[in-house]
């Protein structure tokens, strides 16, 4: 039951980071904040299944921070890539 409230939780706990630097919003946010919803529902829909295993998932919740991170770094191109690996097939 508690896999429910991870996504939340991990959300909570890497959305402030990405915001550290202070800067002004650019326009690579709504890129960013689109694959990020596309990435972060596909983990959720994983865990909820139960079928894949509690590293694959974590692994992908770290492949989610890491692109949150380049995003909020201005590196468009690599965090596109690191969402574009984020699969479970």
């Amino acid at each position: 039951m508690w896999h429910r409230f991870l996504p939340a939780l991990l959300l909570l706990l890497v959305t402030p980071a990405c915001y550290a630097a202070n800067e002004p919003p650019s326009s690579y946010l709504p890129l960013c904040a689109e694959l990020d919803l596309a990435a972060l529902s596909g983990i959720e829909m994983a865990a909820d299944t139960g079928k894949i295993p509690g590293d694959k998932i974590a692994a992908a919740f770290f492949s989610l921070m890491a692109a949150r991170n380049a995003c909020a770094e201005g590196r468009v191109s690599q965090a596109v890539s690191i969402y574009d690996d984020i699969s479970f097939d």
